[in-house]
């Protein structure tokens, strides 16, 4: 217990330092002589723009803070026990400022709700939540801590400035999310399931949907299909022609009317027999 004592006694441990919100660190000292020269830890490493030096330091103090209170080791004593308290509020206080210096919006809120646990109208703690929430773009809970803030300190002029802004972007997102869902809904509705069959006006408005572009296509391949089509018809009457053609050469053929012979006579010189005529033969 004597140990524990000199470590909160100690300058590093007695010593209550909270950032403002411009981010300048103002220190507050319980003992006057020591006040120039022993400095926080963490408060010199936040100074010099070292913010994870800092918030380690901070978070070294608060875990000796919190074994003091775990211990109970002033609970006999309720001065000393609120002056413990009131060390842990700062120390969560400073560690939120410099998680959000990190842009650690997570842990500031965290530390932030610690130090509201301990003193839930703390000003600091509200507005370095609501600062948090606003980087997260949780504006629904950031008016929440906000309009909580103004209640405490109704005159507080960035508070205001915040919950306007807050509740303008609170606004865009709400439509946003509405345009979105739209969407979706819309393109759900539009999906079907393809094993399930058409019904009779389902079958009508997907007809009604796809004739325009089914139409534009058709007129534009409508030339060249007529053009096929034309081709076509004139080789078909060629190919008929041709075969009408010989069909009455052969048959001309046939009847001798055609190149002096009839088709199947072959030549035959001087004295010779046509075909089918008897020859008559001398008496002997």
């Amino acid at each position: 217990r004597a140990l524990l004592f000199r470590l909160l006694s100690a300058p590093s441990c007695r010593r209550m330092a909270t950032p403002h919100t411009d981010g300048q660190v103002g220190e507050e000292f319980l003992g006057q002589e020591n006040k120039d020269k022993d400095k926080d830890k963490g408060n010199e490493e936040y100074a010099k723009g070292n913010y994870q030096e800092a918030v380690k330091a901070w978070g070294r103090s608060l875990q000796s803070v919190r074994y003091i209170l775990d211990k109970g080791l002033y609970d006999h004593n309720l001065e000393q026990r609120d002056e413990v308290y009131a060390m842990e509020l700062r120390l969560c206080l400073n560690m939120a400022q410099g998680h959000m210096k990190l842009g650690e919006w997570g842990n500031a809120i965290s530390m932030a709700d610690k130090a509201l646990a301990r003193d839930e109208r703390n000003a600091k703690a509200l507005y370095r939540k609501a600062s948090a929430l606003v980087q997260l773009l949780s504006f629904p809970e950031a008016v929440e801590v906000l309009e909580c803030l103004l209640e405490v300190e109704p005159q507080n002029a960035a508070a205001k400035a915040m919950l306007a802004e807050c509740r303008r972007n609170e606004t865009l997102s709400a439509r946003k999310a509405k345009r979105m869902s739209q969407r979706i809904f819309s393109a759900m509705a539009t999906e079907r399931d393809p094993r399930v069959p058409l019904g009779r006006l389902e079958s009508i408005l997907s007809t009604a949907r796809t004739a325009p572009s089914l139409a534009n296509r058709i007129l534009s391949e409508l030339p060249q299909r007529c053009q096929s089509l034309l081709y076509a018809g004139l080789a078909a009457g060629r190919r008929f022609w041709r075969m009408i053609a010989q069909r009455a050469r052969r048959r001309l053929e046939d009847w001798g009317l055609f190149g002096g012979h009839g088709r199947g006579s072959s030549a035959r010189g001087p004295g010779e027999t046509p075909p089918g005529v008897v020859k008559e033969s001398k008496a002997d």
